[in-house]
Order: structure tokens, then sequence, then C-alpha cells
């Protein structure tokens, strides 16, 4: 989810890359999120080839969030 916050979106062979997973465990958390509804696919039709996007949702992005600052807040509760 965190790649999906930062770059907006990516395909499955993105995603494979920049996380180095398989395609099973893959597809198993991509299936998860989109469940949860932390994630979208998007049809799109790039170079004449169809892809589906990954698009993180307002509910992600603010999962995302939320768990930013929770780690924040943590590491100001740590003595230095």
């Amino acid at each position: 989810m965190l790649v999906l916050y930062h770059i907006g979106g990516a395909d499955f062979t993105q995603l494979k890359q920049y996380l180095d997973l398989t395609d099973g465990a893959l597809a198993t958390h991509l299936r998860s999120l989109l469940k949860e509804e932390l994630i979208v696919t998007q049809p799109e039709r790039i170079g004449g080839r169809n892809r589906t996007a990954y698009l993180i949702t307002q509910k992600g992005t603010q999962s995302i969030e939320t768990l930013l600052n929770d780690f924040v807040e943590i590491r100001k509760a740590i003595p230095a």
C-alpha cells in the first residue's frame, strides 16, 4: 500500500518488481486489500495493451496516514 500511496497506481507487474514478491504472494495481498476496500482496480489501455491498475482508495490513504502518524508517536515515546 505504501507503493500505491507514493506513486498513485501500478499494475501487477510493476508492483511485483517494486516489492520483489512472487505472483502468488502478491495476488493474495491484493485480494485482501481489495476485499477491505483499501485499493480498487481500474482497467486501462496503454500502448495498445490492456492492463489493470491498482489504485489506493480514500480509506486506504487514511489507513496509511494513520499508520504513519502512529509511527511518529511511537518514535516520540522512545527516549533518545
